[in-house]
């Protein structure tokens, strides 16, 4: 079982807890108890839903979108910190995340076919990390679409198409990426790399470097 993982016995115990508190303690107290065991519930469902490394850690913010039921298909190393959201299509797709790694809270990474990030990557708040086009370019085909279409059959699921471009996207190790960016499908970022605050980044980053803009371009170089 991993490190700070919610076990059994916890859950239970906090059940018995709120049963006894229920006619004895005022409302806020019973909310209190409540809050703590939806969250045990909460953070027991991300474990369940990919295989997490010794030490890794899921919080109440986190959620773990595994469309396709496979807990393989999100893998995540040891002694990683995990606030956002992890997001995997029911027609596919592997996110593979590295140990000493942190996901911040409202950062979503979303995945049709490979994202994989090294170790010691540290992702803040707000950012997006998508391999995907998400819907198609062509206005016709996406009026027919099946799930962007008039009727939005499908509209909670993740799902592919032939017209829907996907390109895999590969961190290296050691990077820093800032708050509110966007990394686009098919970009590769080089370890020891830098991501400044607000980029959309649409092209390969070069190790040891800080990119910065949108669309985002290298403001200079560590050596």
């Amino acid at each position: 079982m991993a490190e700070g993982r919610p076990d059994r016995m916890l859950w239970d115990s906090l059940w018995m807890e709120l049963c006894e508190i229920k006619n004895t303690c005022n409302g806020r107290e019973a909310f209190s108890i409540l809050e703590r065991g939806l969250n045990a519930l909460k953070i027991e469902r991300c474990y369940c839903s990919c295989v997490a490394g010794s030490g890794t850690c899921f919080y109440p913010t986190a959620e773990v979108h595994n469309l396709l039921g496979n807990p393989s298909d999100i893998e995540i190393g040891n002694n990683s910190h995990i606030r956002g959201e992890l997001i995997t299509g029911r027609t596919g797709g592997e996110i593979k995340i590295g140990s000493h790694c942190y996901i911040g809270e409202h950062t979503r990474i979303w995945c049709l076919e490979s994202i994989t990030l090294g170790s010691y990557v540290t992702i803040s708040y707000g950012v997006s990390i998508i391999d995907t086009d998400g819907h198609e370019l062509d206005p016709q085909q996406r009026l027919n679409s099946q799930w962007t279409g008039p009727v939005l059959r499908c509209r909670d699921s993740l799902t592919h198409s032939d017209n829907i471009k996907v390109s895999p996207i590969l961190f290296g190790n050691n990077i820093l990426v800032f708050p509110n960016s966007t990394i686009l499908k098919g970009v590769t970022v080089g370890s020891g790399a830098l991501i400044g605050t607000g980029s959309i980044v649409t092209h390969d980053v070069p190790a040891n470097s800080l990119v910065m803009g949108n669309p985002a371009k290298v403001i200079r170089t560590f050596h």
